[in-house]
């Protein structure tokens, strides 16, 4: 099933993968029953809420199997039948505070900080990698490279990153780490080689 707009939030879905604004997966998604065609409908704009409070509100509504759909501009249209008791809804979740809003978008700027550094770190594991092919007994890029792998080694995948990808280019850091410590230069040549070409395409 495909749709214009996230059913859990009501954001425009920009990518196939996921919900940019509630970072649902589009596997997840919990289609809502569709309103029949000759329902009186009633709007409630909702572009003040948080996409987290429009999905605990979403959350209720199919708990209740009430039907719904998002249109442009983050309006939720219901049957004019089930009203009252999306106004019940509402009131019981009610829009967030200004302080609620707030703390909302400083986790969104530090999730923003995060996947930065994680990517960051990894172009540094690309690079570095690249060098230790050509020379493996270079301090100075074996020093990057480890400070590079335990960003990666030790965080979560940036967002929309594939998790199992994530995971195999931390065991892959992790292996050149070791022979990087206590390998021949052949061991550090295949191991960084085998790194190199697992981060390219992802950075």
């Amino acid at each position: 099933m495909t749709a214009q707009f996230c059913p859990v939030c009501g954001g425009p879905l920009v990518t196939l993968g996921a919900c940019d604004a509630c970072r649902t997966p589009s596997a997840e998604f919990p289609w809502p029953s569709s309103l029949p065609i000759d329902a009186d409908e009633v709007r409630y704009d909702l572009s003040d809420w948080e996409p987290l409070h429009r999905a605990a509100l979403t959350d209720v509504l199919r708990d209740d199997g009430i039907a719904y759909r998002f249109e442009s501009g983050l309006v939720l249209v219901v049957a004019a039948t089930d009203e009252e008791r999306v106004d019940d809804a509402l009131e019981e979740l009610d829009a967030p505070t200004e302080e609620e809003l707030a703390l909302a978008e400083s986790d969104d700027e530090e999730q923003i900080e995060s996947d930065e550094a994680a990517m960051e770190a990894l172009g540094v594991l690309y690079t570095t990698a690249d060098r230790l092919v050509r020379q493996p007994d270079s301090s100075h890029a074996a020093e990057e490279f480890d400070e590079a792998a335990a960003i990666v080694t030790s965080g979560a995948p940036p967002w929309g990153f594939d998790d199992g990808i994530w995971t195999r280019i931390g065991e892959a850091a992790t292996a050149l780490r070791e022979d990087l410590a206590a390998g021949t230069l052949g061991d550090v040549i295949l191991a960084a080689e085998t790194l190199r070409d697992l981060v390219r395409g992802h950075i």
